[in-house]
């Protein structure tokens, strides 16, 4: 009986040993697993950070800082493949009437002036008539309608969105480079709406 009780003692000792030696093992394991964010495109500074902007990579030994908010704006210029932290960006706050976009400059609206974040400016919209059909015409008579902003299409070239705050600006040339404004929501939805059915040039003071 002794020795039945024994070999009983033997095989429950032996299950608590592999037992431990799973759990150490698997703690291990779980320590020595990590990941980090990589963009999988170029991002010029002042543009919003999209969560299909980057990759999370499993990686041993390491685990990212990077947490992913909803107004994270590039504080500099990043490119493709660059590792992601939280001190690459910076938080606006917003509250749920105004957004932040991104846009970029080109040669036609090149500042004559010096220009600083908070500074006004415009957004000269001209819709396209070859991309635009007739229920894109009548949604957007309805938006701009609701905004109280005048534009006629067989009369007026385009219509003007103003008093659009400037919140960060890219380094160095302007030229082909992002610029992000803080505008409200209501006309966010007209700027998301016209995004590929029209030309939209930034007017800035003096210009």
């Amino acid at each position: 009986m002794k020795k039945y009780k024994f070999y009983i003692l033997a095989v429950i000792s032996a299950l608590i040993l592999s037992l431990i030696q799973l759990l150490i093992g698997g703690r291990l394991k779980n320590e020595n697993e990590g990941h980090i964010y990589v963009l999988t495109k170029d991002i010029q500074r002042g543009e919003l950070l999209r969560d299909s902007d980057f990759e999370k990579i499993s990686i041993k030994g390491y685990n990212s800082d990077f947490l992913l908010k909803d107004d994270y704006i590039s504080a500099i210029n990043l490119s493709k493949g660059s590792i992601l932290s939280n001190s690459f960006f910076q938080n606006e706050y917003l509250d749920d009437k105004d957004r932040i976009i991104s846009l970029h400059l080109d040669n036609s609206r090149l500042p004559l002036n010096d220009i600083k974040v908070f500074d006004k400016v415009s957004l000269f919209i001209i819709p396209d008539s070859k991309k635009m059909g007739d229920l894109d015409w009548i949604k957007l008579e309805r938006l701009l309608k609701e905004e109280k902003i005048p534009y006629n299409p067989e009369r007026d070239l385009g219509f003007v969105l103003d008093n659009l705050v400037i919140r960060s600006l890219p380094l160095g040339d302007y030229l082909g480079k992002g610029i992000s404004l803080k505008v409200p929501a209501s006309q966010d939805i007209i700027i998301s709406f016209l995004k590929d059915k029209a030309s939209m040039e930034i007017i800035f003071k003096g210009n």
